[in-house]
């Protein structure tokens, strides 16, 4: 459940939100530009992700002002979004060559190398901006998720305790911060602690009621408990905000079957497939659904299907 939530568009905007707060800080502490306006309008080209223009400003900034710290690190975030990941390594190793103590800096090196999928090279450089900063808790919360991944080239050891470890810090220090909550649910799941997921998946939304993951998280929890109703709240809220969810009909299926909503089951069950045919879970269901609507064949074409599919078998809903 992990991997499959950690899907690139909405990481790559957890990472870049992450980024933005930090230029924030260094817009503040840097009285040494010579001028300042040209930092701040590259500041607002990256929040308004208009990162051409950042490039360009930057670009032509760096010829007279090519030893400030701070302009070199914006330089390389906006590089980094453009993807031109070699420029950006450059600029970023030569903001921290300039000022190796600040911590936001190896943070955003590791932003770079967590948007290349990079986990193994990113986990380091996070641990020494925890070691200049304690106190970032951007940093921290990075951590976290490098650990969570799955495409990191070593999966030994009990890297979901050592995440749980950082997120904890994280969400006792801010307890607000975005996305904390949902993770630390996510990490309860994985572990079996149902009831203290949806504690968390909870603690989210009153942070972010819009939160669709969070949303679709607290959604399957309620299924797990027996709770449809609780959970097609959840649900409907991701349909309306984000109809393309994975795994949402699925779960929709399940909801209604635990109603008693057959005919609405059987239709969720089918968008699964028309999705994804090959799909073993949405195979199973529909053969359980059209054995509650007494329709043997039906029922007996999904479980052979099933039963072809089930050594190959694909994620729910995907």
């Amino acid at each position: 459940m992990i991997c499959r939530e950690m899907n690139r568009a909405k990481h790559s905007s957890r990472l870049r939100s992450i980024a933005i707060v930090a230029l924030e800080v260094l817009a503040c502490l840097t009285p040494g530009l010579a001028q300042p306006q040209v930092y701040e309008r590259i500041l607002s080209d990256y929040q308004r992700k208009d990162y051409s223009s950042a490039v360009a400003l930057a670009a032509r900034a760096v010829e007279t002002d090519g030893n400030n710290a701070s302009l070199r690190y914006i330089y390389g975030l906006s590089l980094t979004e453009l993807q031109r990941f070699s420029e950006a390594i450059e600029n970023l190793n030569k903001a921290i060559k300039l000022r190796p103590g600040d911590s936001n800096f190896h943070q955003g090196m590791a932003y770079l190398l967590c948007k290349q999928k990079k986990y193994d090279e990113a986990i380091p450089v996070l641990k020494r901006a925890i070691e200049l900063d304690g106190e970032n808790l951007k940093a921290r919360f990075l951590l976290g998720l490098a650990y969570l991944s799955k495409e990191r080239s070593s999966l030994i050891g009990n890297f979901t305790e050592l995440a749980l470890e950082q997120l904890q810090f994280v969400k006792a220090k801010q307890p607000t911060f975005p996305q904390v909550h949902l993770y630390i649910g996510k990490i309860h799941l994985t572990n079996g602690d149902v009831v203290g997921a949806l504690e968390e998946f909870g603690a989210e939304l009153e942070v972010d009621p819009r939160n669709v993951q969070a949303h679709m998280e607290a959604g399957e929890v309620l299924i797990k408990l027996n709770r449809p109703n609780d959970a097609l709240v959840h649900l409907r809220e991701v349909a309306v905000a984000s109809p393309m969810t994975t795994g949402l009909d699925y779960a929709l299926a399940k909801v209604y079957r635990q109603s008693g909503k057959i005919s609405e089951a059987i239709a969720s069950a089918k968008r699964v497939l028309e999705n994804n045919l090959r799909s073993a879970d949405a195979h199973y269901l529909l053969a359980q659904l059209y054995q509650d609507a007494n329709k043997p064949d039906l029922a007996r074409e999904h479980m052979e299907a099933f039963e072809k599919l089930r050594v190959n078998k694909p994620s729910n809903g995907s």
